[in-house]
Formats: structure tokens, sequence, C-alpha cells
């Protein structure tokens, strides 16, 4: 089931302090992750006319084209945390996604090891 889901993260209780005070100074405002975001979709609807969501595994595999490194991480993440097709194709789409956010036209190894670190609760399952 939880194969369903995109990111499984674990987040940290929050400091009551940290909650009612003023933000950090340099913190980014909702505003400005609203913005990174548009900006982000309209790069996705220019490049294939649908958000990285409704594309087809094919049209995601066309897009994300690894190099034997990536391909190695990936592999060793599918054997180790017992990942099915569908968990393949979703960390290929998260990782399109990261590259999207950061305006890199072609996923790397770093986008690809994050986006294997969203599955990491796939392995306490």
């Amino acid at each position: 089931m939880l194969d369903r889901i995109d990111c499984h993260l674990e987040v940290p209780p929050v400091d009551f302090e940290a909650l009612s005070g003023k933000p950090e100074a340099g913190a980014e405002t909702s505003a400005r992750i609203r913005a990174r975001v548009e900006q982000c979709q309209a790069l996705q609807y220019d490049r294939q006319g649908c958000l990285n969501t409704a594309l087809t595994s094919k049209q995601l595999e066309a897009l994300v084209v690894l190099d034997s490194d990536s391909k190695q991480l990936l592999e060793q993440a599918m054997n180790r945390l017992g990942l099915s097709a569908r968990g393949y194709h979703r960390i290929l789409r998260v990782a399109r996604t990261l590259a999207d956010m950061i305006g890199q036209e072609a996923v790397q190894t770093a986008q690809l090891a994050e986006a294997i670190s969203y599955r990491s609760m796939d392995k306490t399952q």
C-alpha cells in the first residue's frame, strides 16, 4: 500500500517557540515557495503539456535518462527496499520534479538519491 505514496517523510516535533515566535531571518516565505512551485509547474507544462504526475511510464522514462552511476544506485535501492514497478516509476517522477525545481534539464544522481531517500520508510514496513 505504501507503494502508492510518492514521498514518505518523518517530521520531528516542532518547538512551541519556533511556531509562536518571529520567523527566522532568511527563512523562505510561503509566497516564495508558492512562486517556485508555480515556476516548476510552468516548466513542466511548457516541456510536456502536463505536470509530471500525469506522465505515462513511457513518457517518464523518455524524460529521465539515467547515467550508469544513477542506474546502479536505483537498482541497489530497488533491491534494498523491495520496490515494485510502481515504486520505480514514482522514484523517477519525484527525481524529475526535484530537477525541475532547480531548473535542471537532466536528472542527476543527486536528485535520484534524494527521491530514493523519500522512500526510506518502505524499508521499515
